[in-house]
């Protein structure tokens, strides 16, 4: 009541009875924190004038904030911090999809958000209207305005100033950024985010289409197309083929056109030898015939020792 009033009250009426009242007191922590250091006076009556007035009248504004989509434009919401510039965009039915760009350079990112949001009320005063939001700091912002009624930052101050003044309610919705996925919603985030910077975008386009041909890594793209290292990493997280972990390709087997024309030669450690671990295999390119030697170790000694050996048998 000190936000509201601007002083402190000379005292305050509760509608309950005395011993409620004291009973309230003893279990009721909450009441006992606000009571705390009050220098007024507490009085108690059954039934006060005012009671009819408080069910018509309310002090608190009451917060348009709607927990499930309503009837009525969705707006996407975006903004770019190298840029300095936020966005907002919704599609129409005739026209295709509408864009609105505003800048400003001594903004940071989350106030960057905020305005995006605060452009969305004003170009939708007298309608409901759904909100999309790819950032958690203003859609749990927003989220804390429908249950206080005082606000410590001047960003939340002006997000409940604006949803106070709304007679509309207000759906705001939160969405993963930078998703591959088919979708009105994917699509219309994108284009928020193409108005925020859209030299960038095409930037990104690009190293898209160019990695979707030649799978370059992250700091290729980075280097190549100018692009944030982040942008490019969620290129290659985007791709089927470079999102997750493969195996090393087996690599080219080159096939001898004769016999004993091409060897190939590998050592395998064989725990269960014991001493006779090193395996030396050798195989014919072209026939495909294996011979295999167990040896002490693996040096060039031992190498040389197992191809007399090979020779030997291969021919």
């Amino acid at each position: 009541m000190l936000s509201l009033a601007g002083t402190e009250l000379g005292g305050i009426t509760v509608e309950l009875e005395q011993q409620s009242f004291e009973s309230l007191c003893k279990n009721a922590v909450p009441v006992q924190a606000a009571l705390s250091g009050f220098p007024g006076t507490v009085t108690t009556k059954h039934h006060t004038s005012y009671s009819q007035l408080f069910q018509r009248v309310t002090i608190i504004p009451v917060i348009p904030l709607a927990f499930s989509p309503v009837q009525g434009p969705t707006v996407f919401t975006d903004a770019a911090g190298k840029t300095k510039r936020y966005a907002i965009a919704w599609q129409e039915a005739n026209r295709g999809w509408q864009t609105i760009t505003r800048e400003d350079q001594s903004a940071t990112i989350q106030q960057l958000e905020l305005k995006a949001i605060l452009l969305a009320f004003e170009s939708f005063p007298r309608s409901p209207i759904n909100i999309v939001t790819d950032r958690q700091y203003c859609f749990r912002m927003a989220r804390l305005c429908k249950s206080c009624c005082e606000t410590r930052t001047p960003t939340a101050m002006a997000l409940y100033k604006a949803l106070a003044r709304r007679s509309q309610p207000v759906f705001i919705m939160h969405v993963n950024s930078h998703q591959e996925l088919p979708g009105f919603i994917v699509e219309g985030n994108r284009v928020a985010d193409a108005a925020c910077y859209p030299a960038l975008l095409n930037l990104a386009e690009a190293a898209k289409q160019s990695h979707s041909q030649f799978h370059q890594s992250a700091m290729a793209l980075h280097r190549t197309f100018h692009i944030p290292l982040t942008a490019a990493r969620d290129i290659i997280l985007a791709c089927p083929a470079c999102g997750h972990s493969s195996p090393l390709p087996a690599g080219v087997n080159p096939r001898g056109l004769r016999l004993n024309e091409l060897w190939q030669m590998d050592v395998t450690d064989v725990p269960d030898f014991g001493q006779l671990r090193h395996v030396h295999v050798v195989v014919d390119a072209c026939s495909g015939m294996i011979w295999a030697t167990a040896l002490a170790e693996q040096k060039a000694r031992q190498c040389v020792q197992a191809l007399r050996i090979a020779v030997a048998v291969l021919g």
